[in-house]
């Protein structure tokens, strides 16, 4: 078992693997069909196992490089995918259930709703704090599972996806984006997760593409 610590002290280690996933896509995927996919056709070593504390293979936990381990659930597993979560962090990332405030959700990194419309079984799992949550489910995720999109065998880290993992309050409309883009792209560049202009042209890329503001 990892050495015991909590949840706060696990957060900054998170944040760490979620900007490691932005930049090297391929091989850190937030949705795929099947777990099989989640370990090939990427530049890393990467394995799964079907977390054998859940019934009917809701739940997978994959290995890649070795050593990081990430949980993921299916997108029809409503009840005790939380727990299971749980007791995962607990296990691999030494993370004690008592250490989880009620205010860090266990979240699915891409909409469940989005997953499911686009035939998508199984999603990466990850704490986030609820407000931010809450925040980017109450339109940014509902209006993206709105919007026209082909079907695709996996879906991979976005500028969308990034934000609310790293805790970036969403854009309210168009003008807050435009108002807040400048200072959002210096705080991905301080974060290390991209340069500064970089970052400037894939958000504005990403929320043209999903017309989600």
């Amino acid at each position: 078992m990892a050495i015991q610590r909590s949840a706060l002290a696990y957060l900054p280690e998170q944040k760490r693997d979620f900007i490691r996933a932005f930049q090297q896509p391929a091989a850190y995927p937030v949705g795929v069909q099947h777990p099989t996919q989640s370990a090939r056709s990427v530049p890393v070593v990467a394995t799964w196992r079907w977390d054998p504390a859940i019934r009917g293979q809701k739940a997978f936990i994959r290995t890649v490089g070795g050593t990081h381990t990430e949980y993921w659930a299916h997108v029809d597993f409503d009840r005790g995918y939380r727990d299971g979560f749980l007791s995962f962090l607990e296990s691999e990332k030494g993370v004690t259930r008592a250490s989880v405030p009620s205010t860090l959700h266990a979240d699915h990194l891409l909409n469940k709703a989005f997953a499911l419309r686009h035939g998508l079984g199984y999603v990466r799992m990850a704490l986030v704090e609820g407000e931010f949550n809450m925040d980017y489910g109450r339109k940014i995720e509902k209006n993206l599972t709105q919007s026209q999109a082909r079907d695709n065998s996996q879906y991979l880290f976005d500028y969308i996806v990034l934000m609310k993992a790293l805790h970036i309050k969403p854009p309210t409309d168009p003008d807050d984006y435009r108002t807040r883009r400048e200072d959002i792209a210096s705080y991905l560049e301080a974060a290390g997760a991209e340069k500064r202009e970089l970052a400037l042209q894939g958000m504005d890329g990403i929320f043209k593409l999903w017309d989600v503001l």
